[in-house]
């Protein structure tokens, strides 16, 4: 859920090659597979899953055995993303999973709270060949940012990117960049963003929407617009984020930003058609809102109504977990849904606030 998109367009293509399921040597051939280490955090964050459905929640840790199974499948992706609804550094076998990948010859990202990453955790991660780092925040100052990712406070953020820049004259270090939720309530605050990022040395940022609502309050802060008022204001934020992005790339700061439109489109920003999700119990689905760690019901609100939550889940990778994961990346439950996707996509692509972002 908050892996960069920096550079990507989302372009529907046809299913990814990959070679035959159960031949030696099978591979995928995708960009990401971002790996759910684990479902546990310490965080609340007013907005999250995690807190809206606490009663619901399953904590769980991806089995080591399990991650290092999956590797020999994974030789042909491009980048293997460490997280998913959950802080990854809980994970007691993180840094083993960095170095593993790393091994495997994959480019390694993750993204932190910050929260408990103390500085021998972080030099072990960088030292075991992490090359991306992203740094969750809400807001621009600690008070902005704490009010409302109670638990991930503001000043783990600052202090970890401080350690990472203090690494650099040791060792190679992992490229930094803020991953930035905009509620609609503080959508101005991101205008401070690209002097905050100058003073603590990062180039790079991406500012996201809500994606998901867990309840009514939540939809408001989604800002996805609903009648004429709300989409004025929608599209005087999305000017006044583009001349933002312009404005930052004249001090060298890379600035992105996905928000949503009121039409929904065809293609969608997690970039389904060239990544897949695996969960920390080890189910394969085609995006991190496919698969919430959640047991029973749970209802979620999209254009004004209460939805129930459908989960989408192409496998699950017990017994071959690298056979596995190349049959879920190219047998018949995906390609039926990548086939589908644009033009009849399934009621939960349909109800989700994602098909409504447009990656700038």
């Amino acid at each position: 859920m908050h892996i960069p998109r920096r550079r990507q367009r989302s372009s529907m293509r046809i299913a990814p090659r990959l070679n035959l399921p159960g031949r030696p040597g099978a591979k995928l051939r995708l960009d990401v597979v971002q790996v759910a280490v684990t479902s546990r955090c310490n965080a609340s964050c007013v907005y999250c899953p995690h807190t809206m459905y606490r009663k619901q929640w399953i904590n769980q840790d991806l089995d080591p055995a399990l991650f290092e199974a999956m590797l020999p499948a994974l030789s042909g992706v491009k980048r293997i993303h460490l997280q998913g609804w959950g802080e990854p550094f809980l994970h007691p076998n993180l840094v083993d999973f960095i170095s593993q990948a790393k091994r495997a010859g994959l480019h390694v990202s993750t993204t932190t709270n910050g929260a408990r990453l103390d500085p021998k955790l972080l030099e072990a991660a960088v030292a075991a060949g992490l090359d991306d780092l992203g740094l969750s925040l809400a807001g621009v100052t600690a008070e902005e940012n704490d009010a409302i990712r109670v638990g991930a406070p503001f000043e783990a953020v600052t202090e970890t990117i401080a350690r990472v820049h203090s690494l650099a004259s040791k060792r190679p270090v992992p490229t930094l960049h803020i991953a930035y939720m905009a509620l609609a309530s503080h959508r101005q605050s991101v205008h401070r963003l690209p002097a905050l990022m100058a003073k603590l040395g990062v180039s790079e940022g991406v500012v996201s929407a809500l994606g998901f609502a867990p309840d009514r309050h939540l939809e408001e802060e989604g800002m996805l617009a609903r009648n004429d008022e709300e989409k004025r204001t929608l599209r005087s934020f999305r000017r006044s984020m583009f001349q933002l992005s312009l404005a930052a790339a004249f001090q060298g700061i890379n600035l992105y930003y996905q928000l949503p439109r009121p039409k929904r489109r065809k293609s969608c920003p997690e970039n389904v058609d060239s990544s897949l999700v695996v969960g920390a119990d080890g189910q394969v689905a085609p995006c991190v809102m496919g698969r919430l760690p959640v047991k029973g019901n749970c209802y979620h609100w999209y254009a004004g109504e209460e939805r129930l939550y459908a989960p989408m889940v192409f496998a699950t990778l017990d017994a071959d977990p690298a056979g596995q994961l190349a049959e879920a990346a190219s047998g018949q439950a995906r390609r039926e849904f990548l086939r589908t996707f644009r033009n009849r996509p399934p009621q939960s692509c349909l109800q989700c606030v994602k098909r409504h972002m447009a990656p700038e």
